[in-house]
């Protein structure tokens, strides 16, 4: 049998010399369709000789995931990737990569409930995979063949029993790309010709980012060290631009998405379906010596002059669930001190495991375009602290969901309250 990769004739070291000197190849690694060389992976976990060449990996592919310890998506594939393993056991090898200290990546697998069983091999200390496969956002897929050739580098939706199973059997794979972003920073304009030390007032909207995570946020002078504030949203709807605009995003007065109503009476299908979960912008605004409020105000006016909307901050009463405690003992309240708080879905479940219950309502429930919870889920009964619950994975009814919370001596109960609303009218009205 020929072995998983040829001898490399070069050594490693210079082979990295010639990487990083190489201007075409110095921001993008190996790509698909090259050949990787026989390195030595010093530091392994949860594999027996604790090191190996890839070499070692007998004519298997390999599939390497990269991830990292706060990235949730990561995490929560593990127990997918191992069930994978177990099927493909002699016809793929499967290797996640770390790049960060054993001691940390340890401690990630012992104390996050849904992966504490699992033993996939960690390379962990990484800095020779990442240099070849260089990369922003995780979970990162990289695809090689039994040959050693590179054969696809995507993100994790791509792995599938049916392209393992094509990828097992030494078929070409078809698999759109990946593309990560490597010179985005969250610091720097998104025009990359801008000199960001000299900008006075600058402002953008693009099209959806491939590669860039979404998200929206204020960077405020003093992440700068400098008078001048940042307002970003990445990768979002318009109604989310919207909640950014309005400054309601932050923690404790988080805006359904629900709340951002709007009243266009015969829009245009295709107008509509940006308002709803069809179409993603970016935006991105510096000004200098400003407030907040100011730019926040300039963002507003700009956004509506783009989409043709007159928005407005409103009072009025909406639908909401409530949150109640309805026993004194806190059957829902953390059990452990140690575990690391973790969401997942897993058999039509979302599983609640040591997190504040603030952040849960916050980050998950009523979080982004396309929450949990229905409408606004607001917070009355009293709680503060860590919780363990389990939930439906989706709301389909409030009976079904309150089945799940009574058994944690919770219970949500629809109502009307009068709140902020921020509406978006026709322009020409």
């Amino acid at each position: 049998m020929k072995p998983y990769f040829s001898t490399f004739t070069i050594p490693f070291i210079q082979w990295i010399f010639l990487l990083l000197v190489n201007t075409n190849n110095c921001a993008q690694g190996i790509q698909i369709g090259e050949k990787c060389p026989d390195i030595e992976i010093r530091r392994i976990i949860n594999y027996s000789l604790g090191k190996a060449r890839l070499s070692d990996f007998k004519g298997k592919p390999l599939l390497i995931d990269f991830w990292f310890s706060t990235c949730t998506a990561c995490i929560e594939s593990f127990p997918k990737l191992d069930s994978f393993r177990n099927i493909f056991e002699n016809k793929l090898q499967i290797l996640l990569v770390n790049h960060e200290s054993e001691e940390k990546v340890r401690m990630i697998f012992k104390k996050v409930k849904l992966i504490s069983g699992i033993k996939l091999p960690t390379v962990v200390n990484d800095s020779i995979l990442r240099l070849l496969f260089p990369h922003n956002s995780a979970p990162h897929e990289i695809w090689i063949d039994k040959n050693g050739f590179v054969q696809a580098i995507t993100g994790q939706e791509s792995v599938t029993k049916e392209n393992l199973i094509v990828f097992s059997e030494g078929d070409s794979l078809n698999l759109p790309l990946k593309k990560d972003n490597l010179e985005y920073s969250n610091l720097q304009p998104l025009i990359k010709s801008a000199n960001g030390d000299s900008l006075i007032q600058y402002s953008c909207l693009t099209q959806f980012q491939p590669g860039i995570s979404g998200s929206l946020g204020i960077i405020p002078p003093m992440i700068f060290n400098k008078n001048r504030i940042q307002v970003r949203g990445i990768n979002i709807s318009i109604k989310e631009l919207y909640k950014l605009a309005y400054n309601k995003w932050k923690r404790g007065k988080n805006f359904h998405v629900d709340r951002v109503i709007l009243e266009i009476p015969d829009m245009e299908l295709d107008k509509l379906a940006q308002f709803n979960k069809t179409k993603k912008y970016c935006y991105d605004l510096i000004m200098s010596d400003t407030s907040e409020t100011k730019a926040l105000q300039y963002m507003r006016e700009e956004i509506d002059k783009f989409f043709d909307i007159k928005s407005t901050l409103e009072k009025r009463k909406v639908k909401c669930l409530v949150l109640q405690m309805i026993s004194p003992i806190k059957q829902f309240a953390a059990k452990s001190v140690v575990t690391r708080g973790a969401i997942y879905n897993s058999a039509g479940k979302l599983i609640v495991d040591n997190v504040e219950l603030i952040d849960l309502i916050e980050n998950t429930l009523n979080y982004g375009n396309d929450p949990w919870a229905p409408f606004q889920l607001i917070d009355e009964s009293g709680f503060k602290g860590k919780v363990d619950l389990v939930l439906p994975s989706k709301f389909t009814n409030l009976s079904d969901v309150n089945k799940s919370l009574h058994q944690f001596a919770f219970e949500l109960i629809e109502e009307e309250r009068e709140m902020d609303v921020i509406i978006l009218r026709d322009n020409k009205e």
